[in-house]
């Protein structure tokens, strides 16, 4: 920024000087002034360049000032988000963004994905080494082949990062509940190993197939899955990145004809190297007139799956039924999506848990009577509330209501004690509130 502005001020300066120069030369030779050339352009120069440095100056101040508050908008933060997952580093990011290495460092902060983006950063050094270690050695031996033949050079995964497979899998193993779909995660990453070993032995491999249904109500840590999925692809060496592109019909449709394909082509493009995760998916076909622009976007979704089959994998989400009728509305989805993971409803057992983790994190003790009391809320909750029942997400609910009458309970109370502790009847009036 600094280098253009200066760039723009010079030759401004030389063109002036230059026109300067001509006219007074002109003029004097033609007589209509007499005085000395050089000084008189000089004069002349310097008044213009007075009147003209001040704007660059200001120019500056404010571009300068506005990054270094953070001048990020959407679009921008986006750009840094999506660099910040492949692990890029922080010197890389400002010069692209045309900011300061600090005012990048606290945007992430601000953020809340600064740690993530540290990983990612040693997870791509520890990759870009292995990639320089193995290139030193000559590269790998032998070719492996696929059912269409030769598989190329650039479709072979990268090599697996057991460091980061472990971590990425200790965080699905930390996540309340969710066996089936951990079984299903477990299943792939062995699928993958045994893939793996079968090309070193110049044996076929079936063609993979990655992209995947979350079948599930809401509130069952679909999301955070596809989170803990990206990380598991990028250690297994079928993504470069991991990061997750979440968007939904908004993001992918347009408002008027041929605007859907490309706004559709932008967000998967932004997807390369990790996830895109379309949330409510069946919203793209659900109203099934077939010139609503949901239509097109599936087709230009599937067209880019197909095309860059190696650069991304797509999750899509829903309800357990608008799914299935989903995946019907066109023969293409069915043989691109092969794996569905199903998301089941929580117990009560693991709402507890849940709910017990969130004190946990916020340092909260609860005594027997509480506990009793949290069971008791979810239990009433989930048989109240049927079908809108959101697992996870009302659980989250019923814990901010009972911070909120602790709140109400303790104000104006000496006793610090009563920070940490959640009460029975904190509780039971919270769970009013929510159901």
């Amino acid at each position: 920024m600094r280098t253009t502005l200066a760039i723009k001020l010079l030759l401004n300066t030389l063109v002036i000087w230059a026109c300067l120069y001509l006219i007074v030369g002109e003029s004097r030779y033609a007589g209509v002034i007499h005085v000395d050339t050089l000084p008189f352009v000089l004069f002349c120069f310097a008044c213009a360049v007075a009147l003209l440095l001040p704007e660059y100056l200001i120019k500056l101040y404010v571009e300068q000032d506005l990054v270094a508050k953070g001048g990020w908008g959407k679009k921008r933060t986006e750009e840094l988000l999506t660099m910040a997952g492949q692990g890029e580093s922080l010197y890389v990011m400002a010069t692209e963004l045309s900011a300061s290495i600090e005012s990048v460092r606290g945007k992430l902060v601000s953020e809340k994905t600064y740690d993530n983006y540290q990983l990612a950063r040693v997870d791509r050094l520890e990759r870009d080494l292995e990639q320089a270690r193995k290139q030193a050695m000559g590269g790998r031996k032998g070719a492996s082949v696929d059912e269409g033949g030769p598989q190329k050079a650039s479709q072979r995964p990268l090599a697996i990062d057991n460091a980061a497979l472990k971590r990425a899998m200790s965080k699905l193993d930390k996540l309340i509940g969710l066996k089936s779909v951990k079984d299903e995660v477990r299943g792939l990453v062995a699928l993958t190993d045994v893939r793996e070993l079968r090309r070193r032995e110049n044996l076929p491999v079936t063609p993979p197939s990655f992209h995947l249904v979350f079948s599930g109500n809401p509130g069952t840590a679909k999301t955070t899955v596809a989170r803990v999925i990206g990380k598991v692809y990028q250690s297994l060496g079928l993504l470069t990145s991991g990061h997750v592109v979440e968007v939904s019909r908004a993001d992918l449709v347009g408002e008027y004809m041929g605007h859907t394909a490309p706004k559709t082509t932008a967000a998967v493009k932004k997807a390369y190297g990790g996830v895109l995760f379309i949330d409510e998916a069946y919203s793209l076909t659900a109203g099934g007139d077939a010139n609503d622009y949901g239509f097109e976007a599936v087709d230009t979704l599937l067209k880019l799956m197909e095309d860059h089959r190696n650069k991304f994998v797509v999750v899509v989400a829903g309800y357990p039924d608008l799914m299935r009728r989903f995946l019907t509305s066109n023969p293409g989805l069915q043989s691109r999506f092969k794996t569905t993971l199903t998301f089941d409803d929580y117990t009560v057992d693991e709402l507890t848990d849940i709910f017990m983790s969130l004190c946990k994190t916020y340092k909260l003790k609860l005594d027997a009577d509480a506990l009793a009391a949290v069971k008791a809320a979810c239990k009433a909750l989930k048989h109240v509330m049927g079908e809108r029942f959101a697992n996870g997400r009302d659980v989250r609910k019923l814990f901010e209501r009972c911070m909120e009458k602790q709140a109400l309970r303790i104000r104006g109370n000496p006793d610090t004690s009563d920070l940490s502790k959640l009460e029975a009847w904190d509780v039971e009036l919270a769970a009013r509130l929510v159901g």
